[in-house]
């Protein structure tokens, strides 16, 4: 008895959901400027735009390194993944060189130190295009610095961006300059 009461709740929620739930969503707040949603309606059914946004981000990681054995012993495996986000090429990964990954591969520090010059990049982009700030090259050397911690892990204790931004003749170079703290500011990652 117990069980069929739960697949009855079971399928009353999924038609709740199915049939007024994600209809009403889709059709009184999609943002269809940005994409996305918005995140609050009133009870009037008016859109608050004001309202904060958020994303919700998937990824999948596909452990590529079983040789055969598994995790049979240290060396018995490879330190290799892909990244494989749907939708976008997949990604192939190791680990760092020094705990025995391929040194042609991105590892997770290669990874968080390039997404947050990218954030910072992007962010830096978008407000010197809204400024009037032409931009036509950007480069950023970033560098982590990662100690290591008496437990065996470690963290990085610090992170520089060298950015190196060539704007259009007759553009403000001290606005342009200026806008770096501001795409600080506003980087998701250097904010989480």
């Amino acid at each position: 008895m117990a069980s069929e009461t739960c697949r009855q709740l079971a399928a009353r929620t999924e038609r709740e959901l199915l049939d007024n739930i994600l209809p009403f969503w889709l059709e009184q707040a999609p943002d269809r400027e940005q994409g996305g949603f918005w995140a609050r309606v009133s009870p009037d059914l008016q859109v608050r735009e004001r309202s904060p946004r958020g994303l919700i981000l998937t990824t999948r990681i596909l452990w590529t390194g079983n040789r055969g054995e598994g995790t049979a012993h240290y060396k018995a495996y490879d330190r290799t993944w892909d990244i494989a986000v749907p939708g976008k090429a997949p990604v192939h990964c190791s680990n760092d060189p020094l705990l025995g990954g391929d040194p042609g591969k991105m590892n997770p520090e290669d990874l968080l130190l390039s997404a947050l010059s990218a954030c910072h990049m992007l962010w830096y982009l978008h407000l010197a295009a809204d400024a009037g700030v032409v931009v036509v090259a950007y480069e950023d050397q970033a560098r982590g610095v990662m100690a290591e911690t008496p437990n065996g892990g470690g963290h990085f204790t610090s992170v520089v961006l060298l950015p190196t931004v060539t704007i259009q003749p007759g553009a403000d170079p001290a606005l342009a300059a200026h806008l770096h703290a501001r795409a600080h500011e506003l980087c998701f990652i250097a904010n989480s």
